[in-house]
């Protein structure tokens, strides 16, 4: 695996479906996804994150909003992390549901 793609904005409501790059002797249902929400883009990940969700795709909630999200992925062999993690950092916070006239 290596790397993850993602739209670069999140809004709160509309799910995020990011796509592995360039997945090597994996398939797609084999990767272990974590998506994990921090207060600031210097908070460690590890330390002070707080998962919101293992599955691939993730709808960003209330909760969310002002708040940044990575999402990691690492293939998995029986159920065991037998790869590296490629990680995606958001960099801009999750924004409230565009307004509709």
């Amino acid at each position: 695996l290596d790397g993850i793609w993602a739209p670069p904005l999140a809004f709160h409501t509309y799910p995020i479906l990011p796509v592995p790059l360039r997945l090597k002797f994996a398939a797609p249902e084999q990767l272990r996804w974590r998506w994990v929400r921090t207060a600031s883009l210097e908070d460690d990940v590890e330390a002070s994150g707080h998962i919101v969700s293992t599955e691939q795709r993730y709808t960003p909630t209330e909760a969310d909003i002002g708040h940044y999200l990575t999402v990691e992925a690492c293939p998995l062999w029986e159920g065991e992390v037998c790869g590296p993690v490629a990680l995606l950092r958001m960099t801009q916070p999750v924004a409230p549901q565009p307004h509709r006239p």
